[in-house]
């Protein structure tokens, strides 16, 4: 009897993950401790509680800011539940000493810091902001190169329990604290792309009371409700229930399950290759939004020394929970822990009525991720008056066009800066 396509959907994934568990990440810094998930107490512990800053050495993200002539530091500071986290800052412009905004970058999935300067001064969203008059700061989420340690020693299964809800009620808001405390303002600029605009999001409807903190909030293609996504992912998410029994039943807790040095020797030795090797690397990039985006070859051999970085197989979950529902919820842990956790068999929208703060949507029409019409739609839950930038171009402008393509400073930056300006 022929295998349905259901049956051929979840082999492909069961053989894919087993090709890729070769020596990933399988322990974490820091005797093994309890479960770094909400639990049955959703709410956040007071960030102020867990900020103070540890000795840190320089990174890769610092040293290329130096390369550049840019005087890069590195931060480390303590989420409430433990985790170690890497913020990297560029204060000011070599030589400038003016009284600067602070401004909190925050990357996507797979991603890290390293996407707001990889692309150089020209093009990186890090050095620009910084050259238009910010102090501006990126923060490393939990789970990636740089901010991979936690207080405790954690066994995988305990360390990975975090979706991309922690990274806003723990993470930013820790950083957020913690950017305020080290500059002695009273507020923050703070844009997140994709996954960190979802972030944002969440930790000011969990906290309300940082949005006396936020002086404004940039939401780059966000990824809150993704009932109109036309990624071929979405093929994928009905079959979440049984995706979340596989990653479980093999103990894949994170993702990518192989050593990333794996991915730098694959793009050395075959991407830079003419022809078919860049193809390939092109496509690769691009297969999740069903078409390939434009951007320099150069840039891409650049962007896989640090991409994709480490991220939860939870928080690719949540997605596929987003994808088959079309709501912005909580995480879904099925009826009966839902019961215990949220008092509901089904998990709780998050309540965006509650964001009220200055705020920038930025989006395309043809990015597969963040659809123009689940923009709008978010735009119609928010309270305040919504500025939306909707990118205009001829050529595909996809998802990750955002940090890729060659024309971003004039597409979306320069807008960026002027909302920057316009709400200092």
């Amino acid at each position: 009897m022929a295998p349905t396509p259901r049956q051929r959907c979840l082999g492909l994934l069961a053989l894919l993950l087993r090709i890729c568990t070769a020596a990933g990440p399988n322990s974490v810094s820091g005797p093994s401790g309890p479960a770094t998930g909400l639990g049955l107490d959703f709410r956040a512990p007071d960030p102020t509680r867990a900020k103070a800053p540890l000795p840190a050495p320089d990174d890769m993200s610092t040293q290329h800011m130096k390369k550049h002539g840019y005087p890069g530091e590195a931060h480390r500071v303590i989420t409430p539940d433990g985790y170690i986290l890497t913020l990297d800052r560029i204060p000011h412009r070599e030589n400038s000493t003016s009284d600067r905004m602070p401004l909190i970058l925050l990357h996507g999935m797979v991603g890290n810091a390293m996407q707001y300067l990889i692309a150089g001064p020209r093009s990186g969203l890090g050095y620009i902001c910084a050259d238009a008059g910010f102090d501006v700061w990126l923060v490393n989420y939990r789970g990636t190169m740089l901010s991979r340690e936690h207080v405790k020693k954690l066994k995988p299964k305990e360390y990975w329990d975090f979706s991309f809800t922690e990274h806003g009620i723990y993470d930013t808001l820790t950083a957020i604290d913690y950017v305020l405390e080290q500059t002695n303002k009273p507020r923050v600029h703070i844009l997140g792309y994709s996954m960190g605009a979802s972030a944002i999001l969440i930790g000011v409807t969990e906290r309300p009371e940082y949005n006396e903190k936020i002086q404004s909030a940039i939401l780059m293609a966000p990824t809150t409700s993704m009932q109109h996504a036309s990624t071929p992912l979405k093929l994928i998410a009905p079959y979440v229930n049984s995706i979340q029994r596989y990653l479980q039943e093999l103990h894949f807790y994170f993702m990518p399950m192989f050593n990333l040095d794996i991915l730098r020797v694959f793009n050395r030795r075959i991407c830079t290759l003419p022809n078919f090797g860049a193809s390939l690397c092109r496509q690769f990039l691009s297969v999740f939004e069903g078409f390939q985006i434009p951007f320099k070859t150069s840039l891409m051999h650049k962007l896989y020394d640090i991409y994709p970085d480490y991220f939860s197989s939870k928080t690719v979950l949540h997605y596929f929970q987003h994808l088959k529902s079309g709501k912005y919820c909580k995480y879904d842990y099925g009826s009966q822990k839902n019961l215990q956790i949220y008092n509901s068999t089904s998990p709780p929208e998050f309540d965006l009525s509650k964001v009220n703060t200055s705020i920038m949507i930025v989006c395309s029409k043809t990015d597969g991720f963040s659809s123009i019409v689940d923009n709008y739609w978010l735009k119609s839950r928010l309270p305040r008056d919504i500025t939306l930038h909707e990118v205009r171009t001829p050529s595909i402008f996809g998802h990750l066009s955002f940090t890729l393509d060659t024309k971003i400073d004039t597409l979306v930056y320069k807008h960026i800066v002027k909302f920057l300006y316009d709400t200092s």
